[in-house]
């Protein structure tokens, strides 16, 4: 700290030294005991909530005027069809979907709006949350996921 010195009658003050080491190994310390105890990030999943069982005679058609189909390849493309024939399937990207989306959501009236997604085996994870996330984005109300028919898959093959 400082430091006094007498000379004779005289009291001289000499510079004031303080030693900051104790204060920066304390503050690396706190740093150091924060950084371990505190969690970054917390781990976060897909809420993804299946629907409960329903039997047979209690399910409700879908309009066919109303589905969309989307089947998931590989590469980030996606084919899609509306109503219940796979042979009139088109061709696009996962980032090119909102607008097929938008334009379905455009001439279907709300209610009867489903889409279905069909992941194909050489499709992606990052695709698949893409598209969750479209349903999202563009408040469609229903949509499912299926697994996908060998027909849609040997179209999606003869496509390529």
């Amino acid at each position: 700290m400082a430091e006094m010195i007498e000379r004779g009658n005289k009291k001289v003050k000499l510079s004031t030294r303080v030693d900051l080491t104790p204060m920066v190994d304390l503050g690396f310390l706190l740093i150091t005991f924060f950084i371990f105890t505190t969690a970054l990030t917390k781990p976060t999943g897909l809420k993804f909530f299946l629907p409960k069982s329903v039997p047979d005679n209690q399910r409700i058609e879908a309009a066919l005027s109303g589905a969309l189909t989307l089947l998931l390849a590989a590469d980030r493309k996606i084919f899609y069809y509306e109503g219940d024939d796979p042979r009139q399937m088109h061709q696009t990207q996962v980032n090119g979907i909102r607008q097929i989306i938008m334009d379905k959501k455009i001439r279907t009236t709300p209610e009867k709006l489903i889409v279905i997604m069909k992941p194909g085996r050489d499709s992606n994870f990052q695709s698949l949350v893409q598209v969750m996330d479209e349903m999202s984005i563009n408040n469609v109300k229903h949509y499912a996921l299926v697994d996908i028919d060998p027909v849609e898959s040997s179209l999606m093959q003869n496509a390529h």
